[in-house]
């Protein structure tokens, strides 16, 4: 599993949170939908993004039939960013759904999200307007 690096947690934090997750209908079509993370979690060299979600919409839907999902995020200054591809894991109990738990109390957002979503971070590629977006900056094993 590929680990994020300091810039790319940084134009992560410089979005404060914001990015776009992209799954893809059982009709084939893509859906995308804003998200805020809640927290990068480290693991085993790798890492997994986890965001809240109080909502079982498309993006639920389509991640409870097919967990493949990228998150993209970008720096409009820059015009550049990155995509995170990997699997979800839809959690209504455990660790990744307490942390997102304690995240939404500290915002005011109530104390029972729905589920918390953790991916799984497969591969990292530029969202850089380059050829050298093509191919992945990192990729698990």
């Amino acid at each position: 599993m590929p680990g994020l690096t300091p810039e790319m947690k940084k134009v992560i934090e410089k979005a404060h949170g914001l990015v776009y997750v992209g799954t893809v209908g059982e009709d084939g079509k893509p859906n995308i939908s804003p998200r805020y993370i809640v927290e990068i979690i480290e693991e085993n060299g790798g890492q997994t993004i986890v965001y809240g979600d109080n909502y079982r919409n498309k993006t639920y839907e389509n991640l409870t039939r097919d967990p493949r999902v990228t998150v993209a995020v970008a720096d409009p200054e820059i015009f550049s960013g990155y995509q995170f591809k990997g699997k979800a894991d839809i959690e209504r109990s455990g660790s990744v759904y307490e942390k997102v738990r304690k995240k939404f109390i500290e915002g005011g957002y109530g104390d029972q999200p729905a589920q918390g979503v953790a991916i799984h971070v497969e591969e990292i590629y530029s969202l850089a307007p380059a050829a050298a977006s093509k191919e992945p900056l990192a990729q698990g094993s």
